[in-house]
């Protein structure tokens, strides 16, 4: 069989292509004739009745394979051969053509078939048949539902037989031949693609094909199954329809038009793109808007129609319609009014007993029955038969254990059928008071007193008794007003847990905890560890630690540089060294300490051996009288940093020593031009360099000691006269002092290089040498000295900066110090504060030893609260 017809390949036997040889089928049809009887031989296919005699006369008739039947052929049919049985029911095939054929047999009212039979141009190799009775085809074939059926066509491919579909979509098709059958199914009508399909016939049987047989439509589909309902209660229509089949789909267009309207609209009900097979269709809406043709108390009978968009904006056809006949809301509608009686003021406690009362109206119907449910529930918790137009019923709910919010519903059924609910919300509350213990996580000295300070509310009830229980320990003890003074426990380090419980007039309680962060008292020397240092107005009192005892530099007697003295925390004394014999800032490095000024000479300090040693003296003299150099350890070695000229403003010289050589060479100068006062600090072995914002934006520099090389940092965001630093945990912190205001935190990222600029400082700076700053476990830690006069009791305030939460904390202060210059360092767990006042600012000051404007040391523990 062709190629072009796959399914009446002979290997597959249910689409092998068979045709029955009715007599209708033989009529229509002009013979060419071959000749009748014997081939020569003898030898040739037969024919045989039913009752297995042989069908002397009967009609063989050979039809190709690739005949493809159609309407309107004339009665000449090329390619179809018809033959005569002889007495015998022999038939001779000579002057057939080779080829593929259906052989096609009919007696009286037998019929037989043998489909795909190749004749060629030698002996035939048909077999003998036997006539049988015919079977009978019917089936269905569905267009869209606007289409007419009767333009399909049913055609059996390999016959001459084809039937038109009629309007109901019926066909039938009689006198067929037992076998499989190939058939393709046309349309007249545009956008519809064949459909091929096959049957099977059995002899003397009728075959009726189950399914439905539909040609596939590229058209735009119509709309099936819409279905409306109405909501009289919102006055809206909810529609409904089948999903359509359609690759191009855009979406659905809603039509809505006055019942039995000639002239259908045109114009979109919806204004956005409809995807889902649902639509709400508001005919009565709350407010009407400006325009609209609907009257809020008139019936509206309207039918609803839905088409199909395609992608490039073709509308689809409708075909279906639905009819609503809307009822106005306004004159059916049964409205109710709630009252929720009991509770305290108009809330509800657990456990109440509140008492729902409704009152319903309706203005045309009367009200048949009443039903109560709680959240929607299917089974009503009260039923009550109606009293008309206009009523009342209640409902007593109990209320549960636990806080719960319901809604409790009445719907009400009227004479028309119509049911109406309405709803109102019950907010059950827990009748519990509310505990606020006061300041959250705070420090306190151990041996000091404080103060707890607590308060409570309750939004229904009343507060009737505060207990703090001190420790946590379970042991509660009620006081008046929620205040309760106690004395800080002698466990520095611990924290101390208070709790407070509040109970209100229905004997409910809650709780609230705050803790105290317990820290030693803060400790000062009995008395002065140096004499005058009237010479450090500038600087402050300078301290150093080699990592086990504190060093203070400053003046003692009538020459302020020449007195040093050491604290040593374990012992918790003090001992005056030998003289300097300079005048500078002392750094410890390698368990030494070094005093590096302007124009006096470096000089070592070995604790050991308790010596003084001057080193080789600088490659560059700075003006003792101008400006005093800054150094750091960095990597053993000690860099010394100061411009060289302080009128010119040139670049920074970078000096480094080298204690084990003994020696000093010079390093590559700074890429940019410095203030007077630049700050410099070690982090992992590089030196950092902050610029004073007098005159330049202030770029951070960084400078590698290994690769003698600067590197160009991040510009950070604030000016100011004089920069402090402090590092910890890979951050820089950093602020710009501005006497009198309040400047911004800063730190810098190492890893990032980034700069974050934090919140304002708590309170106004007085100057630089009133503030220390040190940074500890990646918070920084803030020390303000204040401005005293003779005789008035002073304050060191201390602060807490957290960089991750981006805030300021207050810690307690030095309290009872007179003092405006502070040097600070970090030492074990301890931070060391040094405190002392310049005697110029006061009057009756004479250069005795009394001690009344010596500099104190102060230790203050490092916290260890969150």
């Amino acid at each position: 069989m062709p190629a072009n017809y796959p399914l009446m390949n002979p290997c597959n036997p249910l689409l092998k292509l068979g045709l029955c040889l009715s007599l209708v089928f033989f009529a229509c049809q002009t013979d060419k004739v071959a000749p009748t009887g014997d081939s020569g031989s003898g030898a040739g296919p037969r024919i045989f009745r039913p009752d297995g005699t042989p069908a002397a006369g009967a009609r063989v008739q050979l039809v190709p394979v690739d005949n493809n039947p159609k309407p309107g052929l004339a009665k000449e049919a090329a390619g179809i051969y018809k033959l005569e049985t002889n007495a015998d029911g022999k038939y001779d095939l000579t002057g057939v053509p080779a080829g593929e054929y259906n052989v096609f047999s009919a007696q009286g009212d037998f019929v037989a078939l043998q489909d795909s039979v190749r004749v060629n141009d030698g002996p035939a190799t048909i077999k003998s048949d036997t006539l049988a009775a015919p079977g009978t085809l019917s089936g269905i074939v569905a267009l869209q539902p606007n289409h007419n059926s009767n333009s399909a066509l049913v055609q059996l491919l390999g016959t001459t037989v084809y039937t038109n579909v009629g309007e109901d979509g019926r066909f039938e098709i009689g006198g067929l031949a037992a076998g499989s059958y190939a058939a393709v199914i046309t349309t007249s009508l545009s956008d519809y693609s064949a459909l091929f399909t096959g049957f099977n016939i059995k002899a003397g049987a009728r075959t009726d094909r189950k399914d439905t047989l539909r040609p596939p439509y590229q058209g735009i589909p119509t709309v099936l199954n819409i279905t409306a309902t109405y909501d009289t209660l919102r006055g809206v229509t909810t529609l409904t329809w089948n999903k359509s089949r359609y690759r191009s789909l855009l979406g659905y267009v809603i039509y809505r038009d006055a019942a039995n309207t000639a002239d259908l609209s045109t114009t979109k009900l919806n204004r956005s793109r409809i995807t889902d097979t649902v639509y709400r269709d508001t005919v009565f809406p709350p407010t009407p808007f400006f325009g609209t043709s609907v009257q809020a108390d008139v019936e509206q009978k309207v039918e609803y129609r839905v088409a199909v968009q395609a992608k490039n904006g073709d509308m689809g056809q409708t075909y279906e319609s639905v009819p609503v006949n809307a009822e106005p809301p306004s004159l059916v509608r049964t409205y109710f009014r709630f009252q929720a009686l009991g509770g305290k003021a108009g809330r509800f406690s657990i456990k109440d007993s509140v008492k729902v009362a409704a009152s319903y109206t309706c203005s045309m119907r009367s009200v048949q029955s009443l039903r109560w449910s709680l959240d929607g529930g299917v089974a009503p918790v009260r039923t009550a038969d109606g009293q008309g137009r206009r009523g009342t019923d209640t409902l007593i709910y109990v209320a549960a254990d636990k806080p719960e919010t319901r809604w409790v519903t009445l719907e009400a059924l009227d004479e028309g059928g119509a049911t109406w609910r309405d709803s109102i919300r019950l907010d059950i509350e827990l009748d519990a008071p509310s505990a606020n213990a006061g300041i959250r996580d705070t420090f306190c000295q151990t041996g000091k007193k404080f103060t707890l300070s607590g308060t409570g509310q309750d939004g229904i009830g009343r507060v009737v008794e505060f207990a703090w229980d001190v420790g946590g320990k379970g042991a509660y003890v009620t006081v008046p007003d929620g205040k309760m003074d106690i004395t800080a426990p002698d466990s520095a380090g611990d924290t101390l847990t208070c709790i407070l419980r509040v109970t209100d007039d229905d004997g409910i309680s809650s709780y609230d905890t705050t803790r105290i962060f317990l820290s030693p008292a803060f400790r000062s020397q009995p008395r002065p560890f140096a004499a005058h240092a009237y010479l450090f107005k500038d600087l402050g009192l300078p301290l150093a630690t080699d990592g086990k005892k504190i060093y203070a530099y400053g003046g003692f007697g009538s020459h302020p540089y020449d007195a040093f003295t050491e604290y040593d925390p374990e012992l918790d004394k003090w001992k005056v060294l030998t003289p300097s014999g300079s005048l500078g800032v002392p750094i410890t490095m390698g368990g030494k300490i070094y005093v590096t000024g302007s124009a006096d000479p470096l000089v070592e300090y070995n604790p050991s051996l308790d010596k003084w040693k001057t080193e080789p003296f600088y490659p560059y003299v700075f003006d003792y009288d101008r400006f005093f150099p800054v150094a750091v350890e960095c990597q053993g070695k000690l860099i010394r940093m100061g411009i060289q000229d302080y009128k010119s403003n040139n670049s920074t010289t970078v000096e480094i020593f080298d204690p084990i050589a003994g020696a000093w060479k010079l390093g590559k100068n700074s890429p940019q031009q410095l203030t007077a006062f630049p700050t410099i600090t070690s982090v992992d072995g590089k030196v950092y360099l902050f610029n004073d914002q007098n005159y330049y934006d202030s770029t951070v520099f960084s400078y590698d000691l290994g690769l003698d090389a600067w590197s160009e940092l991040s510009i950070m965001s604030t000016k100011g006269e004089r920069r402090i630093v402090a590092n910890s945990m890979g951050k820089i912190f950093c602020y710009a002092v501005r006497r009198g205001s309040r400047p911004q935190i800063e730190w810098y990222d190492i890893t990032k290089n980034t700069w974050n600029v934090g919140l304002n400082f708590p309170e106004n700076i007085l100057y630089a040498q009133s503030c220390g700053f040190e940074a500890n476990n990646g918070r920084l830690y803030f020390f303000q000295g204040q401005q005293s006069a003779i005789g008035h009791s002073m304050e060191i305030h201390v602060y807490e900066f957290d960089p991750d939460r981006n805030n300021w904390r207050q810690l307690p202060g030095i309290q009872g110090v007179d003092g405006e210059y502070l040097s600070t360092v970090t030492l074990g767990d301890n931070f060391y504060i040094s405190s002392f006042v310049n005697p110029d600012w006061h009057q009756g000051y004479t250069n005795d030893d009394s001690g009344k404007y010596n500099p104190h040391l102060f230790v203050y523990p490092i916290p260890k609260g969150p």
